[in-house]
């Protein structure tokens, strides 16, 4: 089958959908699929070679027409089998081109772009043939925001991680030199963007209990891995909560990095209240972290609801200090304690080949996101030729 993958970004960023789109499309090409992808956010090549990437990014000014030109090219020469729209913002175009060519779109939905979608991009989310959802939190959200759409079209996939790249390790001494931290002193990390609109991620709230917690721990370290708008704010609150000793702003993390950090602490805390799902919570269990989560969102679905870590309530700053304290002393159950535990479960529940049947199944099933004259189209080969950043 050919598909055109309209993306955010593939081989820029650090966020969760990059990493989701990156994994679905290694997944399509493994099940013998042509995939060409159009990138908004890309300015090059991400070293693939199975499969043809078109960034638009480099003619930033531009790049929304470059993104829309690009897309109409791709379904004109590559007369794809089925779009995958890779986030609600390009609907736009996915019911321009299943219109003027007649090809069947699948939608990906991670959970915070429905609160932007509005009346058009709703109706043009109601035309896809299947949604995809990352957690069933997001699925319930999808149907609220969604009304009459038929449910059974929306599958939860669930979310995956690079099993090979996330590793246990021992604390790297670059890092702890980097952010002055000793080798007796326990470490509290949250992985996020730091962004004005992603408040909803918790890591105010965990420095306040980091307050808290400093009484126990006097030596403790919060370290905020992430950069973005609402950094300011953080430097302030920190300062009226008189942290300055305990919290640390590491700013901007490089790609090669996150698994450093992960592997730099002791407990891994993000009480989200609106996550979709949180691949960040795979990713720390991955390096065998104990991990602490809201109970209100995708993150339980993360965690197989607490199989795999804690869940506070996370507008409960008291609870989250005690929870967090509790890990810290080793108070709590041991499994969460049991690094390869915690690992062979995210693998077990969350590995490429738990992701992978599910996405065989949608593009296998009778309904299938594939335009009607093509369903008995022959077998296409899957693209071995090197990039296309054209």
């Amino acid at each position: 089958m050919r598909i055109l993958f309209l993306a955010s970004e593939v081989a820029s960023g650090t966020g969760g959908i990059r990493a989701f789109n990156r994994h679905l499309i290694d997944v399509l090409v493994a099940e013998g699929h042509a995939v060409s992808v159009v990138s908004m956010n890309d300015t090059g090549s991400c070293g693939a070679t199975r499969f043809a990437l078109y960034p638009c990014a480099r003619w930033r000014p531009v790049r929304k027409f470059a993104f829309v030109a690009q897309a109409c090219l791709q379904a004109l020469l590559f007369r794809p089998d089925a779009i995958v729209c890779g986030h609600v913002n390009f609907l736009p175009v996915c019911g321009f081109l299943g219109a003027a060519f007649r090809i069947l779109y699948l939608t990906v939905i991670h959970g915070l772009e429905l609160q932007k979608l509005g009346p058009w991009k709703t109706a043009w989310l109601k035309g896809s043939k299947k949604i995809m959802a990352v957690s069933s939190f997001t699925k319930t959200r999808l149907l609220r925001f969604c009304a009459g759409y038929a449910e059974a079209s929306v599958v939860v996939v669930g979310n995956t991680f690079d099993v090979e790249r996330f590793n246990p390790a021992p604390k790297p001494a670059y890092l702890m030199e980097k952010l002055k931290i000793q080798e007796d002193q326990k470490v509290v990390l949250t992985v996020a963007r730091l962004a004005k609109g992603e408040g909803y991620k918790g890591y105010d709230k965990v420095l306040l209990a980091m307050r808290r917690v400093v009484k126990e721990f006097p030596g403790v370290r919060y370290v905020i891995a992430g950069s973005g708008s609402d950094m300011p704010r953080m430097r302030k609150l920190i300062q009226d909560y008189q942290l300055r000793d305990c919290a640390i702003l590491a700013g901007f993390v490089a790609d090669r990095e996150i698994p450093d950090y992960y592997n730099l602490c002791d407990v891994f805390v993000m009480p989200s209240t609106g996550e979709g799902f949180g691949i960040v919570f795979l990713e720390a269990l991955a390096c065998g972290k104990p991990v602490i989560a809201g109970n209100l969102d995708g993150s339980r679905e993360a965690l197989v609801d607490g199989e795999l870590g804690i869940l506070v309530n996370p507008h409960d700053t008291e609870e989250l200090s005690e929870v967090i304290t509790k890990v810290l002393r080793k108070d709590v159950d041991p499994r969460f304690l049991d690094g390869n535990f915690l690992r062979q479960s995210a693998i077990r529940h969350f590995g490429i080949e738990r992701f992978r049947e599910k996405i065989r199944k949608i593009l296998s099933s009778k309904d299938a996101p594939v335009s009607p004259s093509k369903k008995d189209a022959p077998g296409i080969q899957v693209c071995r030729g090197a990039d296309k950043t054209g």
